[in-house]
């Protein structure tokens, strides 16, 4: 044989077998899937760490609806305490109207009216004229007021109440201010019916009286009337005894107590 062809089948015998040397381990690398999912651990399934998430947020949920829970159930006890505290407070409401119309009651039996409000006929003419004048008092520190009960509006007839006392004192209130700042106790101002002026008059240079509108113009009034205010300063405060309470109890004027500058009223 040719020297140079037995060299040539030499080399292709030696590549033959270093092939056959490498092909274990080609099969072997063939054999293993590169897109496998392997494991994370001994004993850890796929997706381990993404069931994790997942049921970390199913509790947090869960956990943030018993929250909310326990707000709610806080919020109805406070709601339910509020409504018992009103209950209370309407029931003494209610004691106080019973107290103050046997009050009005026991004083109409005083002054000679029956429950059917008729006047005894028992020489009361006689008694009229032998009776003192009206003391024009104040009524006492701490005496109590209100409305009337189940009044719609605020403070709708506490000054009628008010009058019922006064009337038998020989003078009239009026309301002057009232005052509710927010998260406070009401304040009512009350004067005599006489306080205050007339309103602004003027002479003009026939004699003719003029009267000065609020835009400050002058003019002739409408009808002839005269005024029976005095300018009586006599006034004194209400104080609700608690917020909310409807209330009212005497509390004398900041600026002292004057007394009425006019003899008792013709009421």
């Amino acid at each position: 044989m040719d020297p140079a062809l037995t060299h040539l089948h030499q080399q292709q015998v030696a590549a033959a077998a270093n092939a056959m040397q490498q092909t274990p381990g080609l099969q072997q690398q063939q054999s293993t899937p590169t897109g496998t999912p392997h494991h994370h651990g001994p004993g850890r399934p796929p997706n381990a760490d993404r069931q994790v998430v997942v049921d970390g947020r199913r509790f947090q949920r869960l956990e943030e609806s018993v929250q909310k829970l326990l707000e709610l159930t806080q919020l109805m006890m406070n709601r339910q305490e509020e409504l018992n505290d009103r209950y209370v407070q309407r029931e003494q409401i209610l004691q106080n109207q019973v107290s103050f119309t046997e009050e009005r009651l026991q004083l109409a039996i005083d002054n000679g009216v029956n429950p059917d409000g008729e006047v005894e006929d028992d020489d009361e003419e006689e008694d009229d004229e032998e009776r003192d004048p009206p003391d024009m008092a104040y009524p006492p520190l701490g005496m109590q007021f209100r409305p009337n009960f189940g009044a719609k509006k605020p403070l709708e007839g506490l000054l009628d109440n008010i009058n019922l006392w006064a009337k038998e004192h020989g003078y009239k209130c009026a309301t002057l201010r009232s005052t509710q700042k927010p998260g406070e106790r009401v304040r009512v101002a009350i004067r005599c019916a006489l306080g205050g002026e007339a309103r602004y008059k003027m002479m003009d240079e026939n004699g003719e009286t003029l009267i000065r509108t609020k835009s400050g113009q002058l003019r002739k009034p409408y009808r002839k009337r005269t005024s029976k205010k005095t300018g009586c300063q006599f006034g004194f405060i209400l104080g609700e005894t608690g917020q909310g309470t409807n209330i009212f109890e005497v509390r004398y004027h900041p600026n002292g107590s004057p007394p009425h500058n006019h003899p008792p009223m013709d009421l």
